[in-house]
């Protein structure tokens, strides 16, 4: 409500997620047998078949501002999907997750040293972003 906001995370159903650090080779088989199968598995439920479609899937990795993992964007490439423009976007994404990370450590490092209690990190880390402009 506007008297009781939550932050919430969204993106456009169905993403999958995982770490960066998982293996680009896993997840490329992972995307694959995705994919591949498609058929199979949408066939079972009329929504999925109906919205989980390629080209819906482009479209809102293109909208997404979270980063397509290289495994994923490998096997993309490999079908022919994956555009220039899909490739500097997703740079910039992956860019913009360094320095939110740079920005936490540094947070987190403020943190300890003003002695912040736990249960006021969350607007203590919320105020940082505002002040480095994200």
């Amino acid at each position: 409500s506007e008297d009781n906001p939550k932050n919430l995370m969204s993106s456009p159903y169905p993403h999958y997620v995982c770490w960066a650090n998982v293996d680009e080779d896993t997840i490329y088989i992972l995307t694959k047998a995705i994919w591949e199968s498609r058929d199979a598995w949408a066939a079972k439920d009329a929504a999925m078949a109906r919205e989980f479609t390629m080209d819906f899937n482009i479209e809102s990795l293109k909208a997404t501002n979270t980063p397509v993992h290289p495994g994923a964007v490998r096997y993309y490439k490999e079908i022919g999907v994956w555009t220039d423009e899909m490739e500097a976007h997703n740079a910039e994404l992956f860019a913009h997750q360094a320095e939110l990370a740079d920005l936490w450590e540094q947070t987190v490092a403020a943190a300890q040293e003003q002695q912040i209690k736990s249960g006021d990190f969350s607007a203590f880390w919320m105020e940082a972003r505002d002040k480095a402009g994200f």
